[in-house]
């Protein structure tokens, strides 16, 4: 069987490329095989995770975007996960306002749907793992 870990614990530890190779090289000699990647991605970040993946032979398996970018900039996000090949992307949640709104709520859902079959047809899978808490009234 082989395991991952969710970067997020450890967020405070990989601020740096320095700091994410070096926990990224602890996390692999503890036998992790796969880590999930969950910030605000971009450009410069994709180039890091790219340096760090190979350097500490760790890939990415998973990573969590904020929505906006995977709705409004999907191209790019595939972009960005083509350096690090990662062919699986995800959202942490939506807000708790757009949640209880059932019309917000499905007009995000249906552009959700069609950035995921955009990515679908580049061989990317879109992963929704939801974290919303809706508050009591």
């Amino acid at each position: 069987m082989k395991a991952g870990l969710n970067l997020y614990s450890l967020r405070t530890f990989i601020k740096t490329e320095e700091e994410f190779l070096y926990t990224a090289k602890k996390i692999k000699a503890m036998g992790y095989d796969y880590a999930q990647f969950c910030a605000q991605l971009n450009e410069e970040w994709a180039n890091i995770i790219a340096r760090v993946v190979a350097q500490a032979d760790l890939p990415i398996f998973l990573t969590h975007c904020p929505w906006e970018r995977v709705i409004e900039d999907t191209e790019k996000l595939m972009e960005e996960h083509a350096k690090f090949h990662c062919k699986n992307i995800g959202i942490g949640g939506l807000p708790n306002p757009l949640v209880i709104d059932e019309k917000m709520c499905k007009k995000i859902y249906d552009k959700l749907n069609l950035a995921a079959e955009k990515m679908s047809k580049n061989g990317y899978k879109f992963f929704y793992h939801s974290l919303t808490r809706i508050e009591p009234q």
